[in-house]
């Protein structure tokens, strides 16, 4: 009796629930329509490993209901957008497993109400995305004082994706009010881009618009702000080469500082920095189209700490508590602090 209760948990936890939900926003919903294949994850920290069967690198993440809090926060965007998956067809493609991955990383005041079902794959992408969604929802709500933060782009987002959702025979819900929105009250949602085109119109978001400049500043105050894409690529190069130069035991030497403090939180098994860093990681390879260097750097570090004992990895984690609890107590130790953090795992994976 003791095996086939086992059995059929581990029967429940091999597939996807048959309806599950995905939230993003407009701009990556147009780049999923086009390019017809959702982004996964990289898993770079080991309390995500436990969730992975010991054998896949990447996940894409899934709700088993469009009410759970963590994703329904996102709601307050007004540029957010809800898929709605077929579960079933997920798990005939994919291993899945229901996981609570922000509990078990500490933030335990989402832990009743996570409800995530976790794709597992090995692949940067979830090809033929659009097979999978059985209808989209947009929250470009008017109300609740967010016509300002509708942008021209986001108007152009969510009408290529639209198009191509009516391509697709793929059914839409556009949501014009909050309340709607956050209820997914589709009775009230929109169904065409004419409907919706006329709600703006009546909103005056067609004459905020005219105010502003291309980039969304008004035309009295136009400025130029943040890295080109080049220079982006070439941070996130650096910081792959920092990860690497770690995991081959050798000196950081001249990398920039931006590298350094990335690949100190995220070569961190113990540290709720980590988790947030290796997350934005994540955004920069996927929006920069590095998911080829991606995969070889993860690659790298899941295997090497997969293939440690337990004593060694707890070696390593004591070490890295010990340096920063000392950078907590004294911030501006933190440069002398990182350069230990640095030597400890040279000398781990030397000794490894």
């Amino acid at each position: 009796m003791k095996q086939l209760i086992e059995n059929w948990r581990g029967f429940l936890n091999e597939g996807v629930t048959d309806i599950v939900y995905h939230y993003t926003f407009t701009e990556n919903l147009s780049e999923i329509l086009r390019t017809n294949k959702f982004s996964t994850s990289i898993g770079f920290l080991p309390n995500e490993w436990e969730h992975s069967k010991g054998k896949h690198y990447y996940y894409f993440s899934t709700a088993r209901t469009p009410f759970s809090d963590y994703v329904r926060r996102r709601t307050k965007d007004n540029k957010s957008v809800l898929i709605v998956l077929n579960g079933r067809k997920l798990g005939q493609t994919y291993r899945s497993m229901p996981v609570n991955y922000l509990a078990s990383s500490g933030a335990s005041r989402y832990e009743k109400s996570e409800a995530e079902d976790r794709v597992l794959t090995n692949k940067p992408y979830i090809k033929d995305a659009s097979s999978f969604i059985l209808s989209v929802h947009f929250g470009p709500y008017m109300d609740e004082g967010a016509l300002t933060s509708f942008s021209n782009k986001d108007y152009e987002d969510l009408k290529d994706s639209v198009e191509i959702l009516n391509e697709r025979q793929i059914p839409v819900f556009i949501y014009t009010r909050y309340k709607d929105w956050k209820n997914l009250n589709n009775k009230e949602a929109l169904r065409s881009l004419s409907e919706f085109d006329s709600i703006l119109e009546k909103e005056g978001w067609h004459e905020y618009q005219s105010k502003l400049d291309s980039s969304g500043l008004p035309k009295a105050a136009v400025q130029t702000f943040g890295k080109k894409p080049e220079e982006k690529i070439e941070e996130l190069e650096s910081i792959f080469e920092a990860i690497n130069l770690i995991l081959e035991g050798e000196d950081l030497g001249g990398l920039d500082e931006t590298a350094r403090s990335f690949v100190y939180r995220i070569l961190d098994p113990d540290d709720s920095h980590a988790t947030h860093s290796s997350s934005r990681l994540n955004a920069k390879i996927k929006t920069l189209g590095q998911e080829g260097q991606g995969k070889e750097i993860i690659d790298k570090y899941v295997k090497l700490m997969r293939s440690l004992d337990e004593p060694s990895i707890n070696t390593l984690m004591e070490k890295v508590k010990q340096t920063y609890n000392r950078t907590y107590v004294y911030p501006e130790e933190e440069p002398q602090a990182m350069e230990e953090h640095f030597n400890n795992w040279r000398e781990f994976i030397k000794n490894s």
